[in-house]
């Protein structure tokens, strides 16, 4: 019984390690820095360090 439930917890994990690394994939372009913000309802989290166009 007890080897169930680790063996569900290891895979409810890999499987929740996965969604987040697809859903945080594009954080690392930092290089957006500097560059204007698309149109509010388009943004993502990985538009947190662009400019507001004037």
């Amino acid at each position: 019984m007890i080897k169930k439930i680790i063996l569900l917890f290891i895979v409810i994990t890999l499987s929740s390690c996965s969604s987040v690394k697809e859903k945080t994939s594009g954080l690392k372009e930092i290089g957006n820095i500097g560059k204007t913000c698309p149109p509010k309802e388009e943004r993502t989290l990985k538009h947190i360090f662009c400019n507001e166009a004037e």
